[in-house]
């Protein structure tokens, strides 16, 4: 259903997620993981937008660089 993609549901501060959401249900935990970012966006877009940019950075020169 579309209205429940993205993590989120029509119910304000209810979010969906398991092995029925994305990415399935393997043993990775990327669906918690995918879910509890779209719920710190929604509590504090801005703060949590510069965290994922640092953490994007702080990856890319890693693999680039081979540190971390």
């Amino acid at each position: 259903m579309p209205e429940i993609a993205n993590y989120k549901t029509p119910i304000e501060g209810l979010f969906l997620t398991g092995a029925g959401t994305h990415p399935g249900g393997s043993i990775s935990g990327m669906p918690g993981r995918n879910c509890a970012r779209v719920f710190l966006k929604s509590e504090q877009p801005f703060v949590q937008t510069l965290k994922d940019l640092s953490n994007s950075v702080k990856s890319t020169v890693g693999s680039v660089l081979g540190v971390f």
